[in-house]
């Protein structure tokens, strides 16, 4: 990594750490404990290598929903992917949007958001069911996070080269990660970063 970019990515990760634990408006700040929680997104440039959570059982093909919402928001659901995304109201401009999302087929908990490129007013909140992964064959739960990818080509089992990563939080009681993303594009469950 070169100097510039690792003092960017420390800076941002310290004023992250900082802000985070002098603010309580954070859409996932109601009870949460401060140890497995990274409350602020952190780009990175070049992207890095992190390992993505892995399905004990894999998904045969990818799964894709599709759900045409209004400005009330909504929300939309993977059951057998284990992912909701809640769209909140006023998260977009237009009359109505068509938002499309693909759990990729595969071991990885990965996907594919649509259309690509949108960028919201207001973040979508994802939650992410960690039952039936390695979540807990993992030596800690501390580096579990959202993480952007910009080229499905990034992505093979078991590995993933990542731009940024999303706010995120552990829920080890209910087995689930939650996050939140600002545009669309793909997005997976990371862990080992440093």
């Amino acid at each position: 990594m070169r100097p510039s970019t690792a003092l960017r990515t420390l800076s941002l990760t310290l004023f992250g750490a900082i802000g985070g634990a002098c603010t309580t408006d954070s859409p996932l700040a109601s009870g949460v404990d401060a140890a497995d929680f990274r409350p602020m997104q952190v780009i990175v440039d070049p992207a890095v290598s992190v390992d993505v959570l892995q399905r004990l059982t894999p998904i045969t093909g990818n799964v894709t929903v599709s759900m045409t919402l209004g400005q009330l928001g909504g929300q939309i659901k993977l059951p057998e992917a284990g992912l909701s995304v809640e769209v909140p109201e006023g998260a977009f401009n237009s009359r109505t949007l068509t938002i499309t999302v693909t759990a990729l087929a595969g071991t990885n908990v990965a996907y594919e958001f649509e259309p690509h490129g949108i960028v919201f007013q207001k973040p979508l909140r994802v939650t992410q069911s960690l039952k039936g992964t390695n979540l807990y064959k993992l030596a800690s739960t501390a580096g579990v996070e959202a993480a952007y990818y910009a080229d499905p080509m990034q992505v093979v089992t078991g590995k993933a080269k990542v731009n940024e990563f999303r706010p995120s939080r552990v829920d080890v009681t209910n087995s689930k990660l939650e996050y939140t993303v600002g545009h669309f594009s793909g997005y997976l469950v990371s862990s080992g970063r440093q």
